[in-house]
């Protein structure tokens, strides 16, 4: 599918998701060059939605925003928060990311487009907001784990 129609799938899914909660879908103008984005509220968290015609044009990118700036994490957490990320993505679950402006720690998730409705996206966003209230009980539970895995051969791996 040439990138022009997942853009297009990613628009009809934003509005199919505006319809499933009870809204008008606003008007979407955008350049085809430049990422998309739709903010939408969830189990009272903020999400972004992100689509890029350029990079990755089969995927959107799901930011929860965990309404915590990294300046208020201990070195501990931080380096918890870093740890537990080894641990979900190997395991392609969400796992955690500072936004670059706000420096404002996020959980991040891509998803693929192809046949994504409206109705499990709202579902993996009520799931991702439910487990995000208690981002810091999993942090800490990834990193009392093991955080480096072994290769067939031994070799200790990252």
């Amino acid at each position: 599918m040439e990138n022009l129609s997942w853009r297009v799938s990613f628009t009809e899914l934003c509005e199919e998701v505006f319809r499933e909660l009870g809204f008008d879908s606003p008007a979407m103008l955008h350049d085809d060059n430049l990422p998309l984005a739709m903010e939408i509220q969830v189990e009272s968290r903020n999400f972004e939605l992100i689509h890029s015609a350029t990079d990755r044009p089969h995927q959107i990118l799901i930011l929860c925003k965990l309404q915590e700036s990294i300046d208020e994490l201990s070195r501990d957490e931080y380096e918890a928060m870093l740890a537990s990320n080894l641990t979900q993505i190997r395991q392609t679950e969400a796992y955690f990311g500072i936004t670059a402006d706000e420096q404002e720690i996020v959980w991040i998730l891509t998803e693929p487009l192809t046949n994504l409705r409206a109705g499990q996206l709202l579902e993996k966003l009520r799931a991702m907001a439910d487990s995000s209230q208690s981002w810091r009980n999993l942090v800490q539970e990834n990193k009392a784990g093991e955080t480096s895995v072994t290769d067939g051969q031994g070799v200790m791996l990252a």
